[in-house]
């Protein structure tokens, strides 16, 4: 009995479906990164980024873009009493992430340093149990620990995503020693004052004009610094000292601010009024996107470069001042 031949099997379908099985989750994923890129800061921002964590001393970690600049490590006591914005009054730091996680408000903790600094913080991370950092003197290696992997794990709490992760890990860990800059806050007695308050509680004051001629030109963007900008701010709202307290994050970037004064005309938020031909300078830039502050290009700022007009916003943030600046 003749047998028939032998039935060849087209596996051409098969390998198609395979393949675009192989170039969606290509898509996918390529998708996924372009959404983390829009949504990082670390990794996109054109200028030195900083970050907190909440530790134990708390620790302030600010890395540059420039790959010739330092990072700097700065470590805050978590007994430093200060104001709390909002209109919270004063708290001890190591207070503040729990006020924070009671009102429902993480960034509390944030904003907070960002007042006792005059600098910027663009990104946080915490633990669910507040990590211990005491041994400083071996601080880089302690961090290490603190970020034990590129991968972003689930006992963080954190406002970063998982690119920015990634890239402040690596930058981290592999960074030369002469890379690293510690400024540990035990080696500046100045700064804190040791004193006890009615109910007993030991706490720091902060010693606010010392600390801000410590932090004199460590956080300066160098192309700000060159393009000199001459600002003036004004505070149009019904609360003393705004005007000062966003002067110091002007200054402390780079900026030249010449005049602290007063304006009428209540706003929202914050307007720059910038000559024309200096909108895209890196000063104006960063209190754009920093600050959300609108910006108007205008030839009326009668021999100035930018005047910076804060509203209520910053009314509210800063309506209550327990400690004196």
């Amino acid at each position: 009995m003749r047998q028939k031949p032998a039935r060849h099997v087209n596996s051409r379908p098969v390998f198609a479906i395979f393949r675009w099985w192989v170039l969606g989750g290509i898509m996918l994923v390529g998708i996924g990164l372009w959404q983390l890129y829009q949504t990082s800061v670390f990794f996109r921002s054109p200028w030195r980024t900083n970050l907190v964590l909440n530790t134990n001393p708390i620790v302030v970690v600010s890395l540059p873009k420039a790959v010739e600049d330092q990072i700097l490590i700065i470590t805050l006591p978590e007994n430093a009493f200060t104001d709390v914005p909002f209109g919270y009054g004063a708290y001890k730091l190591s207070s503040v992430w729990r006020l924070g996680e009671i009102e429902k408000n993480p960034e509390l903790f944030v904003t907070t340093i960002e007042d006792m600094l005059g600098v910027r913080i663009d990104g946080w991370l915490a633990k669910t149990e507040v990590g211990n950092l005491t041994q400083t003197d071996n601080l880089r290696q302690k961090l290490d620990q603190f970020l034990a992997s590129p991968l972003k794990p689930a006992n963080f709490k954190s406002n970063i995503n998982h690119l920015d992760w990634a890239w402040i890990y690596f930058k981290l860990r592999f960074s030369r020693p002469d890379k690293f800059k510690l400024l540990l806050s035990e080696t500046y007695p100045s700064l804190y004052a040791d004193a006890i308050l009615p109910d007993g509680t030991q706490i720091q004051k902060v010693n606010h004009e010392s600390l801000l001629r410590f932090l004199e030109q460590k956080f300066e963007d160098i192309d700000v610094r060159r393009d000199g900008l001459s600002v003036v701010i004004q505070n149009h709202t019904d609360i003393p000292n705004v005007g000062q307290k966003f002067a110091r994050f002007v200054t402390n970037f780079g900026g030249k601010v010449i005049t602290i004064g007063n304006g009428i005309d209540r706003m929202a938020n914050c307007r720059l009024e910038v000559k024309p031909e200096l909108t895209q300078k890196k000063l104006v830039q960063y209190l754009m996107r920093a600050f959300k502050c609108e910006l108007v290009a205008t030839a009326e700022n009668s021999g100035v470069d930018m005047t910076v007009k804060l509203g209520d916003t910053f009314g509210q943030r800063w309506r209550v001042s327990v400690l004196a600046d």
